[in-house]
C-alpha cells in the first residue's frame, strides 16, 4: 500500500522518498516546505567549513543548491577548496608531462 502525506494528503510513490517530521510523513515537497520554513525562523546563521566551533558541535548543515531550489533561483553554487583545483592541475599535469608531482600541506 502506498503511503500518504499528512500533510497535503498526495499519495507517494514507491521510487520516492518517504520523509518522517514530528511523527509525520512527508513526502518529498512538503518536506522541502517544512525545511524552508525551519531556516526561515533560524534568526542568525554562522556559515563555516570546520566541523566544531571552539569545542560546539556544529548539529544542522543547510545546502545552498538546496536552498536555491526552494526560491525557484536559476543558480547553482558550488564551494571548491583551493586543494581540490590544485589536486586537478596536477592530476592533468601528470598525465600530459609524466613526471610526478607532490602535494605538501602549507603550515
Amino acid at each position: 500500500m502506498a503511503k500518504q502525506c499528512d500533510r497535503c494528503g498526495m499519495k507517494i510513490k514507491f521510487s520516492e522518498t518517504a520523509y518522517m517530521e514530528d511523527n509525520q510523513v512527508l513526502c518529498p515537497k512538503c518536506f522541502t516546505e517544512v525545511e524552508f520554513e525551519k531556516q526561515k525562523e533560524t534568526p542568525e546563521m554562522l556559515s563555516v567549513t570546520l566541523p566544531e566551533i571552539k569545542g560546539s558541535s556544529i548539529t544542522r548543515y543547510f545546502d545552498a543548491i538546496f536552498e536555491s531550489s526552494l526560491t525557484n533561483l536559476k543558480h547553482k553554487a558550488a564551494r571548491l577548496g583551493a586543494n581540490a583545483v590544485i589536486g586537478v592541475v596536477a592530476s592533468d599535469y601528470d598525465k600530459w608531462c609524466g613526471t610526478p608531482v607532490v602535494l605538501e600541506d602549507e603550515k
